[in-house]
Order: structure tokens, then sequence, then C-alpha cells
């Protein structure tokens, strides 16, 4: 579960800049907090401002430091990076990024440093029963050689000590994080702090697709009943949500040569990949057996004609608010489950208001559910006390110099009765673009 994230010298954020999920002193909405050992921490955030504010920036930091712990593809063999350009200097100072968390029930603080598209620092902590800040490993990059400097326990032997000077020579290089070419070792903490990278921290972007949804609907009779369930409600017009399996050949027309080519080298490079295609018509999800066999599951709607009778429709001739539902209420339903922590940039895109808050309210209510979800958004019908805590609401807004500043609503104090949504449009709390005048433009 994700306590704070601090970034600093990255897209448009220059100074150290602040994300938390700590809990005020607010007596309301006791079943939006989560009790994590000792420590109190929040459900939900929603992330508010103007366009070009930093909002998205925040989640893209976020998803570009999973990356690079993960070690994803692009990170295998360089570091691309986007320090804050408006300030000069930016070359010349480090990024960086700091993250605390807990992780079956331990609680870490990450902490990673990058300058010149190389790594220059890198350590983690974890919090003793004492609750201080106990060493698990830093490494640092000093002029020019990797030195990488481990708790004792860990080097019971001199085989441990032989294995870390390796990393130190030859192993570990500069644009590679200590965490992902450890991983799988002997090193308990380090292999939780991976895999919650990996699998608990989850980010979606605008775009982004949710690739379990047919072996969720097909191996997870629950997670179908929720999402139907969901769908219906939602007034969509969808009565069922199935999948259908198709040929392979006949899936891919007569110009898509190409692109059925790439989907098979991309298979036999990793046999466990999935891969999402969309054509004009059709949307599917390509997998290999065991066997060797692909597999081609198209998703299917069904509705119901005026005769009582089950219709198939392919899921792109859904609009975009119903297709953007099926990549967001999974995340509801994992986070109800799991001890998660999702991002969401642009929550409510292409969605109705009203289905978009009753999404959040319903995660939010449930006094059972176990994870975290943290969205950017514009809709301002969310903002009301009724539904969220003051500390639960934060704001980006753009500084003078064009960086992104952070706060909380819980700064401002407001009266429990006041009307948020007024006072945000109004501009009593910043975050809203002050634009100039229009009948200026000659329109």
């Amino acid at each position: 579960m994700l306590i704070r994230f601090i970034v600093s010298n990255f897209l448009s954020f220059k100074d150290e800049t602040e994300f938390n999920m700590l809990t005020g002193s607010f007596k309301i909405h006791k079943s939006h907090i989560l009790q994590v050992g000792n420590i109190e921490l929040l459900k939900s955030a929603a992330i508010y401002g103007a366009n070009g504010s930093g909002k998205s920036n925040l989640i893209k930091a976020v998803d570009f430091l999973k990356n690079i712990v993960t070690n994803k593809k692009e990170f295998q063999k360089k570091i691309f990076l986007n320090c804050f350009k408006l300030d000069n200097s930016c070359y010349q100072r480090p990024t960086t990024f700091e993250i605390e968390f807990i992780q079956k029930n331990k609680t870490f603080l990450y902490f990673l440093s990058i300058q010149n598209n190389i790594i220059v620092e890198e350590s983690l902590f974890q919090k003793n029963k004492k609750f201080e800040d106990e060493l698990i490993f830093d490494r640092k990059n000093i002029q020019g050689k990797i030195k990488i400097n481990v708790n004792k326990k860990y080097l019971l032997d001199e085989k441990d000590k032989l294995l870390i000077e390796l990393y130190e020579e030859d192993l570990l290089k500069d644009t590679q994080t200590f965490i992902s070419q450890i991983k799988g070792k002997k090193f308990k903490e380090i292999n939780l702090v991976y895999e919650w990278f990996d699998e608990s921290l989850i980010v979606i972007f605008p775009m982004s697709k949710y690739t379990s949804m047919f072996s969720n609907l097909v191996d997870d009779n629950k997670f179908k009943d929720f999402i139907t369930d969901m769908i219906k409600n939602a007034d969509t017009g969808i009565t069922e949500l199935t999948s259908k399996v198709v040929p392979f050949d006949s899936f891919f027309g007569d110009d898509d040569k190409e692109i059925k080519e790439n989907v098979l080298k991309d298979l036999e490079s990793d046999s466990n990949s999935a891969i999402i295609l969309q054509n004009e018509d059709s949307e599917a999800y390509i997998t290999k057996s065991p066997k060797g066999e692909i597999i081609v599951s198209k998703l299917i709607t069904k509705h119901t004609n005026k005769h009582g009778e089950l219709i198939d429709f392919e899921i792109t001739e859904e609009s975009d608010g119903s297709r953007r539902l099926l990549d967001i209420v999974p995340s509801i339903d994992i986070a109800n489950e799991f001890d998660v922590t999702f991002f969401i940039d642009e929550v409510n895109r292409s969605m109705h208001p009203s289905l978009t808050k009753e999404l959040i309210s319903l995660f939010l209510n449930k006094e059972s559910s176990k994870g975290q979800i943290i969205f950017t958004t514009h809709e301002s019908n969310l903002l009301d006390l009724k539904m969220f805590r003051q500390d639960e609401i934060w704001f980006t807004e753009k500084k003078e110099d064009g960086s992104t500043a952070m706060y909380p609503l819980s700064d401002f104090k407001p009266r429990y009765d006041l009307d948020i949504k007024k006072g945000y449009l109004i501009g009593r709390f910043g975050a809203i673009p002050f634009l100039g005048n229009l009948k200026d433009l000659n329109w």
C-alpha cells in the first residue's frame, strides 16, 4: 500500500514535490481508511488541476519508476528521462524519486537518483520494530564505478560477498536498478519490493487496456458476475459480456500480413506474453497455449432486442464510454479484493459523470475493500465532502516558473458544510486555468 511518493526534476516537477495517502484528523468517512499495521492510510485520492498543471505527470512519474525498477524493455539498454526543461540547469541536477509503501506488513522506503541518463544513487530501507530506517542496501556511482553496500545480515559467507562484488564489477549496468537484477536471489526483502512494484502497483492511462479480461471471464465466475452486474446497472444496453475463440488466420485480413508476422515474432520471443490487437471491427486477445497453439479470443457483448433475443456485438461497436467502463471496472473489483495500489489517469474519460461517481462511491463505501485507487479528473461533481474526506482531494497548480505544485484540500481547512464544488470552480483552491479574454481572438 502506498504511503507517500516524492519526485523532483522530472517533467513539470522542479523541486521535491510530495503526494501522500496519510490520513488527517478528520472524523468523517471511517470506511475510507485502511488500517495497515500501526498506520492509517487512505483508500482513495482524487487529483484535480487545470490542463497542463501536472496531474498526468504525477502518474507518468510513478509509471517511470515502476518500469525502471522492474527493468521493462525500454529501460534495459538506455534510460529515457525528461527533466524539468524550463530550468536550464536541469541537466546538471539529478532527477530523484522516493517512495514509501507497505508490502506484506513490512514498510519500505526506496530512493532512486538519475543524472545524465545513468543511475547515480539507489537505496532501500525497511522500518524496524522501533520504526527506524534500517538499511537493506545502497548503491552509488562513484567516478564511473558502481559501489554497493549491503546490510551485513545478508552477507553470511564468502559466496555472498563474492556475489555483490560481481554485481559491482560486471553484472550491474549503470542503467539498471539493483533490485531488478538481484531479484530471485535469497534477498527476501528485495524480492518483496520487486513484487510490489511489479504486481501491486498498477498504472492505468486513458488508452490502457485491461489485458486479463478474457482469462478472468473464462476462469473466474465471481469476476464475471461482478462486471456483468456493473455493466447492467450502468445502463449501457449490454446484457452480457463474454468471449469467443476464433481461428488465428481468419482474424487477419489480406492487408494485415505485416501485423500478423509481428504478432508471431512477439509470441515466439515471449511465449508467456499476451497481445491485444484491434482492427476496424473487432478487438482480440492473442496468447500461446502450453502446446504451442495460438489462441485468439474476441471480446463479445450481447444486447437484447425487443423479441428477447441476444444479439452479438463486437466490442468496437460499443461506445467509448462503455469500452472505458470495461477497462476501469476491473480495477474496482481488484482493489476490493487485494492489497493493490491503482493510479488511474483521467478516470472519467468518455464516461457520464453520474456513472463515475457511482463507481468511486461503490469502492469507497465498501468497508471490506483492501486496495487503493488514486485518480486524476476534471469532474467537479465528485467534489463533495459527503463523498470524500478533505485529505482525499488533491490539487495541482502551475507556478510562475512553470513547475507543478501539489497540495491537499485539507491545507485550506474548509468547513464541512462548504460547497467544495463551487469553491473550486471560482478558484478558491487554485488548480483551475486563468483564461484570457476570448473576445480578443475575434472568432
